[in-house]
């Protein structure tokens, strides 16, 4: 199992912004971490090398959150020098005169984009306690 803790310099846009992972329980789920200080919640399957993770300010919150998946790029020592992947966001528009569109069954309708594109982390180093 690759040790994925530490600082990265993490980039889906400019400029990039700073993500730490401080802590992962012995089956990989995310303890502490965070990206410019809000928390994520994840997972690191050590087997696969596979990392997905989403931003929510709760776990299982759906509103306003971005999900990730991805790859460790482990090195021969057993750390990491990186990861990539991709994610999806999905932006909810609520706008004025929307109960006027009412789905059948009595449910309203809300306009939603959504985006894909693509992420990756370098690592930078360990975490500063």
């Amino acid at each position: 199992m690759a040790d994925i803790s530490g600082r990265y310099e993490f980039h889906r846009s400019c400029p990039s912004q700073g993500m730490e992972i401080v802590e992962l329980s012995s089956a990989g789920a995310f303890i502490e971490a965070d990206i410019d200080g809000r928390t994520i919640h994840g997972h690191y399957d050590a087997s696969t090398n596979r990392i997905a993770f989403n931003d929510a300010w709760l776990p299982g919150q759906t509103l306003f959150v971005s999900f990730y998946n991805g790859f460790v790029m482990p090195t021969e020592q057993g750390g990491v020098c990186a990861m990539a992947g991709t994610y999806t966001e999905q932006e909810i528009l609520v706008e004025p005169g929307i109960e006027e569109r009412v789905a059948p069954g009595g449910g309203g309708i809300f306009p939603t984009v959504t985006f894909h594109g693509g992420w990756y982390a370098i690592w930078i180093g360990e975490v500063i306690t």
